[in-house]
């Protein structure tokens, strides 16, 4: 099951929304392919949710190229 969050805290940690979402897919990609867990517990099973949980934790951010 995915967990539902509050678009305004994921955008906080980004520029924008797509960014919060790129940032997370990315992650979650990582995590699918048995990438170490950044937190102790999780709230969701799904990669999605790990990776979105990851990021209102301050655990990742996105990885802006200059």
């Amino acid at each position: 099951m995915l967990l539902d969050f509050d678009r305004d805290e994921l955008t906080e940690k980004c520029n924008s929304l797509f960014e919060a979402i790129i940032t997370t897919a990315k992650r979650a990609r990582d995590l699918n392919e048995q990438e170490a867990d950044l937190l102790e517990e999780y709230k969701g099973n799904k990669d999605v949710s790990k990776a979105m949980e990851e990021m209102l934790n301050n655990k990742i951010e996105p990885n802006y190229k200059e």
